[in-house]
């Protein structure tokens, strides 16, 4: 569990007050994990859509609402770890996210992890992206 004030140089400044960048967040032996289980999963659990194929963790989406599943431990242990950032006001990750988009953008293959029930305003999720594509 870190203090109120650990995120604070962390923040984002060119974006909404909320927004953070941890780098190095997960060491490079954690990302090969990722990578290896997100590119491991059979060919049926990614959707594609014109620019970019996902997958869906924690939930099938539905028009009449969210399908749960349970979030697979590979991927668990990096909502317990946000989780001990003590932002969520005493939510679990889990709790507030209802599930996990996992993107692939055809340029460059990048790969994105985006909480599926956060709104992003297309105004400061523009300027993030652009922030973090020049951190890179």
């Amino acid at each position: 569990m870190h203090d109120d004030n650990f995120l604070l140089g962390y923040r984002i400044r060119e974006v909404d007050a909320t927004a953070y960048y941890v780098s190095q967040f997960i060491t490079e032996a954690e990302e090969k994990n990722i990578l290896s289980n997100v590119y491991g999963v059979p060919k049926p659990k990614w959707t594609q859509l014109s620019n970019r194929r996902l997958q869906n963790w924690g939930g099938i989406p539905h028009n009449k609402g969210m399908i749960a599943e349970t979030i697979p431990m590979w991927l668990n242990n990096y909502l317990l770890k946000i989780d001990k950032l003590n932002v969520m006001n005493g939510n679990k990750p889990n709790h507030i996210l209802k599930g996990v988009v996992l993107g692939v953008y055809e340029e460059g293959e990048k790969l994105s992890l985006t909480p599926a029930a956060e709104e992003i305003n297309q105004k400061s999720g523009g300027k993030l992206c652009k922030y973090l594509n020049e951190l890179e």
